[in-house]
C-alpha cells in the first residue's frame, strides 16, 4: 500500500477557532474531544490577560463551564446594591447565591488547559490577521513570533470579542 504524507499537515486542521476566552476555549474542546484537529489561537502571549472582562458570573454560568468551586478561589453574592447614573441606589437581595466572583484570568487558562488536553493546539502570541476563502477551505494568516504562518480548516471559528476579525470578515 502506498501512503501520501501531506507536507504541510502541520497547518491544516479541521478547524481553526481565533481566541482563547471562555467561548473558544469550550468550544475547541468539545471538538477535540471529538476527535478533530483544532488549533485555538491566542494573539496574547498569555491566556486570559489582559483581562477583558470582569468576573462576575452566575452559579449557572459556572456549571455550565463545568467548573466546579473547588477549583477556583470563589466569593459568592446573595446581596448587591446597584447605583444608578443619576444617583438613585437599588439593593437587591436574594436567600440564594446570585452572583459568583472568580479570578477571570484563571477561569480563561482554565478552560484553555481542558482544550490542550482534549488534543487542541493552542497558538499563543498567535494573532489572525487575513482570511481567504478557497472553495471548502478557509486559509488564515497568522502573524507569530516565528513569523506569518498560514492554517488551513473547513471552518473557522470567530470567539476574539467584541470587535472581532473574524465576524468583520465574514460582513456581520
Amino acid at each position: 500500500m502506498h501512503t501520501i504524507t501531506n507536507p504541510d499537515r502541520h497547518n491544516q486542521f479541521d478547524a481553526i477557532v481565533v481566541g482563547a476566552g471562555p467561548a473558544g476555549s469550550t468550544f475547541a474542546a468539545a471538538l477535540a474531544r471529538a476527535s478533530f484537529r483544532v488549533a485555538l489561537l491566542e494573539e496574547h502571549p498569555q491566556v486570559g490577560i489582559p483581562t477583558h472582562c470582569s468576573g462576575l458570573v452566575s452559579p449557572r454560568a459556572l456549571e455550565i463551564a463545568g467548573v466546579s468551586p473547588e477549583q477556583m478561589d470563589l466569593r459568592q453574592y446573595s446581596h448587591a446594591r446597584v447605583w444608578a447614573p443619576g444617583g438613585g441606589t437599588l439593593w437587591l437581595r436574594s436567600d440564594s447565591v446570585q452572583a459568583i466572583a472568580i479570578e477571570r484570568d484563571q477561569f480563561d487558562q482554565l478552560l484553555a488547559q481542558r482544550a490542550v488536553d482534549a488534543g487542541a493546539e493552542l497558538l499563543l502570541s498567535t494573532k489572525a490577521r487575513h482570511f481567504q476563502r478557497d472553495g471548502g477551505q478557509i486559509t488564515v494568516r497568522a502573524d507569530t513570533p516565528r513569523g506569518e504562518r498560514q492554517l488551513r480548516a473547513p471552518l473557522l471559528v470567530g470567539a476574539d470579542g467584541a470587535n472581532s476579525r473574524v465576524a468583520r470578515w465574514m460582513g456581520a
